[in-house]
C-alpha cells in the first residue's frame, strides 16, 4: 500500500506543475484554519449563550480550539488521502487508454 501511494504521488508531481502542488497545498491549509476558526465561533457562541457564570471560559474555548485543529487535520489529511486515489485511478485510467491507443 505504501509503494503504491509513493508512485501515486510521484506520477502527480510528474503531471502537476510546482504552482499548482504549491496552490493544492495552500488550499487545503487555508481550508483546514477557515472550518477551525469557524467550529470554535460556533463553539464560543453556543458556549456563551448557555454558561454565562463560568470562570474557565478561556480554558474550555483554548481546548476547544486545539480539539477543532486536530480533527481538521485528521479530516484534511483523509481528504488528501482520498484525491490522491482517485488522482492515481484518473492516471491508471489515462495510462490505459493510451497504451491501447498505441
Amino acid at each position: 500500500m505504501c509503494h503504491e501511494f509513493i508512485g501515486v504521488i510521484d506520477t502527480f508531481n510528474k503531471i502537476c506543475s510546482k504552482g499548482l502542488r504549491i496552490f493544492i497545498s495552500l488550499f487545503f491549509i487555508v481550508l483546514l484554519l477557515v472550518v477551525a476558526v469557524m467550529v470554535s465561533l460556533l463553539r464560543l457562541k453556543i458556549f456563551l449563550q448557555t454558561n454565562f457564570a463560568s470562570q474557565e471560559i478561556i480554558a474550555d474555548l483554548l481546548q476547544g480550539f486545539l480539539c477543532d485543529i486536530f480533527l481538521m487535520i485528521f479530516i484534511c489529511l483523509i481528504l488528501l488521502w482520498l484525491f490522491f486515489i482517485v488522482a492515481g485511478l484518473f492516471l491508471l485510467i489515462k495510462t490505459a487508454t493510451s497504451q491501447k491507443v498505441k
